[in-house]
């Protein structure tokens, strides 16, 4: 089941990211499922395998990662490019996730304290402005435990 939930950030929210240059981004992204399976498709499986519950993904970008959840998972992507939104849908739907997508940021995760089950980020912390205060923002939102 594909949702967008109550949760997510308002379109015109500082977080949320649009416009040519974050449209050719995510295009650019897209074109590149099958390196990332090459590249790091084996590993990905081993880590995300048996994740359940609630699972966030920060940077969940056109959501390379679904392919490794369990269905039944509830899958929030915290993605602020409006332009993987879509993707996310897409990917989401082809494997049984539910899903709800936040435009917000890593830094600020718009998520209640202890309310997840896991977070995912791959290959995005390079990107970030502030990583000690997105590994707070990590912890603050995963369950105890």
């Amino acid at each position: 089941m594909v949702t967008k939930g109550s949760g997510c950030t308002s379109p015109e929210a500082p977080e949320v990211r649009r416009g040519p240059g974050k449209a050719f981004f995510a295009w650019l992204l897209t074109q590149g499922g099958s390196t990332d399976r090459r590249l790091y498709g084996v590993r990905k499986r081993e880590l995300l395998k048996g994740l359940s519950g609630t699972v966030v993904e920060i940077g969940a970008g056109a959501g390379p990662n679904a392919e490794y959840l369990e269905a039944g998972v509830r899958w929030v992507a915290v993605e602020p490019n409006v332009h993987f939104h879509p993707h996310l849908r897409e990917a989401a739907g082809a494997r049984g996730l539910d899903l709800e997508i936040v435009g917000g940021v890593a830094e600020r995760l718009p998520l209640a304290d202890a309310s997840v089950d896991a977070v995912v980020s791959t290959l995005v912390l390079c990107s970030v402005d502030d990583v000690p205060g997105t590994l707070r923002e990590i912890r603050r939102v995963l369950k105890p435990g």
